[in-house]
């Protein structure tokens, strides 16, 4: 079941249910999740290709609360946000049960370098078989990175390119990727992996908040983009829900 907002599609599903979803996923087949959020929904009003993406995505899960809020003068609501980051968390436990290879693909002006995401993935799941490539940000849609991943032949890949780059990736390359059942933009999660940055208390995470949690967080090590996050809280917060209030009295 799904619902829209502004023009964006939804899965309207409990966290259990998406976890149900994955494991389907990863049975057979190649799978696209998605993680929107209100950033997302404003880009992809003005970004279609970006919101084709979207909503052919095989998932796309609420991740934020913004979202719950905005369905609620929808046919159909959405009861809680599920946390993209805490996903990433449980698709790297099943990965390691179902002796699945994971692939990370990241940006080499990131926080966490490739040694550091295989690191800290293996200390935390001993047993996954994990790999990670890191690309200039200039170069991430070269044909040598995607030989590079077909190459890996992993079964889930994990694209943190950040939004909507990420998502586009994936769109472009995963129907050439046979070995993938899985394929998801997971942005910031892998600065969380690492211990880059402090991870949102649950309660904020359940509630869709963790955001703002990490505005006022300052990573662990490397530069401290304030006046971006800024810009990104500002449009979560005060821009969506304009926009929404607009479109929807105008509707």
């Amino acid at each position: 079941m799904k619902t829209k907002i502004l023009g964006v599609k939804i899965d309207v599903v409990t966290y259990e249910q998406a976890l149900k979803k994955i494991d389907v996923f990863l049975a057979s087949g190649r799978h696209h999740v998605v993680t929107p959020n209100p950033e997302f929904v404003l880009e992809a009003r003005s970004d279609r290709e970006f919101r084709d993406i979207i909503n052919k995505a095989d998932m796309a899960i609420p991740d934020g609360f913004g979202l719950v809020v905005a369905s609620r003068f929808t046919k159909i609501r959405i009861k809680n946000a599920i946390c993209g980051s805490d996903l990433v968390f449980d698709i790297l436990f099943k990965a390691e049960q179902k002796n699945l290879r994971i692939l990370f693909l990241n940006i080499e002006e990131g926080l966490s370098s490739v040694d550091e995401i295989v690191e800290a993935s293996k200390k935390k799941y001993p047993e996954l078989d994990v790999r990670s490539i890191s690309v200039p940000r200039k170069k991430i849609f070269g044909k040598k990175l995607f030989k590079k991943v077909a190459d890996v032949k992993p079964n889930i890949l994990f694209v943190a390119f950040g939004s909507p780059h990420q998502d586009k990736w994936i769109a472009r390359y995963l129907k050439n990727l046979p070995s993938v059942r899985l394929a998801m933009g997971v942005g910031g999660s892998v600065d969380f992996l690492t211990n880059k940055r402090r991870r949102a208390p649950k309660f904020f995470r359940a509630l869709g908040l963790e955001w703002l949690h990490r505005l006022f967080s300052k990573p662990l090590s490397g530069n401290y983009h304030f006046r971006g996050r800024i810009k990104k809280v500002f449009k979560a917060v005060i821009v969506f829900p304009l926009v929404f209030i607009f479109t929807f009295n105008k509707g």
